[in-house]
C-alpha cells in the first residue's frame, strides 16, 4: 500500500478531543455548546408522552411513554436483546402493546422489521438505565423491573440528543476546514439544527432513530473530509466501519461508500504531488484494494442485521417490508422533494438552502461537494421510492435526517458566498450578519413555530396544502401573500412545471400532489390481491376540486352525485400510484333532449384519444383501457370533449345559473386488467 497523502495531517483521537477542548472556548464553540443545553432542555420539557407516565405498564395494552409508533417497535427490539438476550419479540409486544398486530413470520415468530443497528446502539444505554434502576431501587425508587418505563427511557433516547447535535458539530468541523471562514460554518449548525426536521426527532419524538442516523452519516462524512486524500489501509479500515454502522441504522447507509468511490477517482485521475512519481498501475492497484477493503469491512459489520434476518425471517438476505415497498423503478422524486406532504425542501426551506449552497462551496472544496452529491442522489432515490416516501405522520421528510451533515457544509458555503458577496458591495460585517440573523431567523421561527404544536406526542399532520394557519401572525403576513399568487415558493420548479405542464395555477401543485385515487395498503401490494379492487375517483365528489384543471362545473348530488362539463375541453387530473393496465369506466348524461342528434363525445388520457363516439340521449357508459405504457406513476390528464349548449336534458338537475353544459359526468372507476 503507498504511504498517505498530507501524512501531517493524521488524525489522532487525543488531539481532536484536545481541539475540540479548545473550540469550545471560543465564541463559536460557546454558541454550540449552548445549542446542546437548549436540546437537552427542550427533551425535558415533555413528561407527558403517554398521557398517565405513571400508569402501570405491562397488562398488554399500548401505553406509550417517551417510545412511540415505529420507536415502541424499535425499543422492545432493545429491551428483548438485553433483557431475553434474544430477538423473539412475541412475548414483548403481547405484554406492552402490538397496536399494528405484527404479523408473523416463515419462522412463526412475530415480525418488528426495522434495522437491527438503532437497537445495538441502544443497548449499552438501557443496559446502563437498566443497571441505575437497581441501584435506585436501594434506596425505594421503585422502578419496575421490566425496563419499560420513563427512567430507562429518559437515558435510553437522551443519547439520541447527543446523536443529533453530534452532526451538527461535525457539519461545523468539516465545514470549517473545506468552507472557511469563523462565522459560516456556526450559521450552518445552528439553523440545520433547529430549522430543519432533525431537532423534532432528537427532541420531542426521540425514540425513532433518524437522529442516531444522522450521526451516523455525520461520523462518516467527518471522518472522511478530515482525512481526505489519505490512503492509509488504517483509513479504509475506519470508513468502512463507519459505513457499516450507517448501514445497519438505515441500510441506505451504504450510499456514503459512493464519497469514497468519488475521492479515489479523483486521486487516480489527478494524483496528489507526492505520488505522480508512482507508476499509474501500481496507484490504480492500491487504490482498488483500499477500496475493496473499506467495503469488505463494511459488509462484516453488517453482519449482524444479516443474522437478525436469518432470526427472524428464516432468510440472511430479505425486504422485512414485502418485495413492493420500495418500488426503485418508479420513484417519486419531484413529490418527495417539493410537496406539501413532507416534501424535504419545501417543508423546511434551510434544507433547500443546504442543498443550493453546494453549488457555492469555494474552489478547494468542489471534489467534496461532487463527491456528496451521488449520496444525496441514492438516498433521494431510494427514499423517494418507498411505499411511504412522506413518512407517515412525520415532520418533514423524517428519513433524509442522514444527510444532516450535508445540510450544514452546503449552509455554510452559501453563508460564506453571500459574505464575499456582502463586501464586494462594501456591507458592513455587522449589517451583513443582522440581515443573516433576520433571514434564517425567520425560518428557525417558522419551524420551532410548527415544532411547538408537536409537544407531548402529538402526532404531525403529514399533509401541510394550506399555508399559514399555523404560523404566527407575523410570519403569516409576509407568507400569505406569496402562497395566495404562487403557492408554497420552496416547491419551485416542480410547482411551475406542474402547473405548465397541466395548465393550471401553480399553487395547485400544493394541494394535489401526494394524494391517490388507487392507493393499495401494503399487505394488498405485496401478495398481489390488489388487482381484484375497483378504484375510484369521485370527479362529480365535492372534494375533487384541487385536480379540476379546466371547464367543469360544481358538483350536484340528484338524481346522483354528478358534474356538468361547462367548455367544450374539460381537463382533470387523476393522480395514480400503481403502473399496471387498467380499464376506464365513467358514466355520462350528454346535454341532449329526446329525439336530439347524437352529441360526439371524445375522451383523451394524457394526450392521446382513448375514445370517439357519438351518444344519444339519455346515461351512457364509457368504457376505454390504458395500458401499463401509457399509465403515469404520478398525475395523469383525462380530458372530455363535447358541444355545451344551453340545457336540454331531463335530468332533474339544471347547471347553475343556466351555464351552457355538454356532459354531465359521474365517478371514474379504474379496474385492473386481470387473466
Amino acid at each position: 500500500m503507498l504511504r498517505a497523502v498530507n501524512s501531517g495531517d493524521k488524525p489522532h483521537l487525543r488531539r481532536w478531543l484536545r481541539g475540540l477542548g479548545r473550540l469550545l472556548r471560543t465564541p463559536p464553540g460557546a454558541v454550540l455548546a449552548a445549542c446542546l443545553v437548549v436540546l437537552f432542555a427542550m427533551f425535558s420539557w415533555n413528561t407527558d408522552w403517554g398521557g398517565h407516565p405513571e400508569a402501570h405498564r405491562g397488562d398488554g395494552k399500548y401505553r406509550p411513554v417517551l417510545a412511540r409508533g415505529d420507536g415502541h417497535m424499535m425499543y422492545l427490539m432493545t429491551r428483548s436483546l438485553v433483557l431475553d438476550h434474544d430477538l423473539v419479540w412475541d412475548n414483548d409486544l403481547a405484554r406492552f402493546g402490538d397496536p399494528w398486530n405484527q404479523p408473523r413470520t416463515a419462522t412463526g415468530r412475530k415480525m418488528i422489521p426495522h434495522p437491527i443497528g438503532p437497537t445495538l446502539v441502544q443497548a449499552p444505554f438501557f443496559a446502563l438505565a437498566h443497571g441505575l434502576s437497581k441501584i435506585v431501587n436501594l434506596f425505594g425508587a421503585g422502578i419496575p423491573s421490566h425496563g419499560y418505563t420513563m427512567f430507562h427511557q429518559r437515558i435510553v433516547f437522551g443519547a439520541n440528543v447527543v446523536w443529533a447535535w453530534l452532526a451538527a458539530l461535525m457539519g461545523f468541523l468539516v465545514a470549517r476546514r473545506w468552507i472557511g471562514g469563523r462565522w459560516a460554518p456556526l450559521y450552518g449548525a445552528v439553523t440545520v439544527l433547529f430549522g430543519t426536521s432533525i431537532i423534532y426527532y432528537a427532541t420531542f419524538m426521540p425514540s425513532y432513530a433518524h437522529a442516531v442516523d444522522a450521526g451516523a452519516g455525520a461520523a462518516f462524512v467527518g471522518y472522511w473530509a478530515l482525512t481526505f486524500g489519505q490512503i492509509r489501509w488504517k483509513r479504509f479500515v475506519v470508513l468502512g466501519l463507519l459505513v457499516g454502522l450507517a448501514a445497519l441504522i438505515r441500510i441506505t447507509g451504504f450510499a456514503w461508500g459512493l464519497a469514497l468511490v468519488v475521492e479515489l477517482v479523483v486521486i487516480f485521475a489527478s494524483p496528489p504531488e507526492d505520488l505522480r512519481e508512482h507508476p499509474r498501475g501500481k496507484l490504480a492497484l492500491a487504490l482498488a484494494a483500499g477500496g475493496a477493503l473499506a467495503l469488505a469491512v463494511a459488509l462484516v459489520v453488517f453482519i449482524p442485521q444479516l443474522v437478525a434476518w436469518k432470526l427472524v425471517f428464516g432468510r440472511w438476505v430479505t425486504r422485512p417490508m414485502g418485495p413492493a415497498f420500495v418500488r426503485l423503478d418508479h420513484p417519486q422524486i419531484a413529490a418527495t422533494l417539493f410537496s406539501s406532504r413532507n416534501g424535504w425542501l419545501s417543508t423546511h426551506p434551510i434544507a433547500y438552502a443546504g442543498v443550493v449552497g453546494l453549488a457555492f462551496v469555494p474552489r478547494r472544496a468542489r471534489v467534496l461537494s461532487a463527491a456528496l452529491l451521488p449520496v444525496i442522489a441514492v438516498m433521494v432515490w431510494v427514499n423517494s421510492a418507498a411505499g411511504d416516501w412522506w413518512g407517515g405522520a412525520a415532520f418533514g421528510n423524517r428519513r433524509l435526517c442522514s444527510l444532516t451533515v450535508v445540510l450544514v457544509i452546503g449552509v455554510a458555503a452559501l453563508v460564506r458566498a453571500a459574505g464575499i458577496a456582502a463586501k464586494r458591495v462594501d456591507l458592513p460585517r455587522i449589517a451583513g450578519h443582522a440581515l443573516a440573523v433576520l433571514v434564517f431567523g425567520w425560518f428557525l421561527w417558522w419551524n420551532l413555530a410548527q415544532l411547538g404544536r408537536l409537544t407531548h406526542g402529538h402526532a404531525p399532520n403529514s399533509d401541510r396544502r394550506t399555508c399559514c394557519g399555523y404560523a404566527p401572525k407575523p410570519l403569516r403576513v409576509i407568507a400569505q401573500p406569496i402562497y395566495d399568487h404562487i403557492g408554497n415558493p420552496f416547491a419551485l420548479p416542480a410547482s411551475a412545471i406542474f402547473g405548465l405542464r397541466h395548465d393550471v395555477p401553480w399553487k395547485r401543485y400544493d394541494l394535489a400532489v401526494g394524494q391517490w385515487a388507487d392507493r393499495p395498503d401494503l399487505r394488498e401490494q405485496n401478495n398481489g390481491t390488489y388487482v381484484k379492487r375497483t378504484s375510484v375517483w369521485n370527479l362529480a365528489g365535492a372534494g375533487i376540486a384541487p385536480w379540476l384543471a379546466s371547464g367543469f362545473g360544481p358538483s350536484q348530488a340528484r338524481p346522483v352525485r354528478f358534474r356538468w362539463t361547462t367548455a367544450r375541453r374539460a381537463h382533470a387530473l387523476v393522480p395514480l400510484w400503481m403502473p399496471d393496465a387498467r380499464e376506464m369506466l365513467i358514466k355520462v348524461v350528454p346535454n341532449l333532449a329526446p329525439g336530439d342528434a347524437p352529441m360526439r363525445v371524445r375522451v383523451m388520457w394524457n394526450g392521446t384519444v382513448r375514445y370517439d363516439q357519438k351518444l344519444p340521449p339519455g346515461e351512457q357508459e364509457i368504457r376505454f383501457v390504458v395500458s401499463a405504457s401509457d399509465i403515469r406513476v404520478g398525475t395523469n390528464d383525462i380530458v372530455f370533449e363535447s358541444e355545451p349548449g344551453r340545457y336540454r336534458t331531463s335530468l332533474r338537475a339544471p347547471p347553475p345559473r343556466g351555464a351552457n353544459v355538454g356532459l354531465a359526468v359521474q365517478a371514474l372507476r379504474l379496474k385492473y386488467l386481470t387473466k
